[in-house]
């Protein structure tokens, strides 16, 4: 596992002998880059409130739009009220649910 986790980096040491070097000037542009994006980690970006309700207006019409389409094919619930991933009550779990010790995956256990 340590050897893949430093691949990325031997990967870079070997292309940073094998490509050519790059201009000054593409050394600048991305110095440039990099100050330009420490401002907005610094300072923030500002949103447009206004904006930002009118898209969240015509995003909800929208999915009004999509669920009225749904309902055409039966479907009762186009938009489901819960958050959560975990499958609806007395249903088939998704997939096998076998956990052995010290494996984390899946991460939560659906299984009855």
């Amino acid at each position: 596992m340590l050897r893949y986790a430093a691949s990325d980096l031997l990967d870079t040491a070997a292309l940073i002998l094998a490509l050519p070097r790059p201009a000054p000037a593409v050394y600048e542009r991305e110095r440039l880059a990099r100050r330009l994006t420490a401002q907005i980690t610094h300072r923030g970006v500002r949103l447009d409130a206004a904006h930002i309700a009118t898209l969240t207006e015509l995003h909800r019409a929208a999915q009004a739009q999509a669920a009225g389409r749904m309902r055409a094919f039966a479907v009762d619930n186009p938009v489901p009220t819960s958050k959560s991933a975990r499958p609806p009550p007395g249903s088939a779990p998704l997939y096998p649910q076998r956990r052995r010790a010290g494996h984390r995956w899946p991460p939560v256990c659906w299984s009855r």
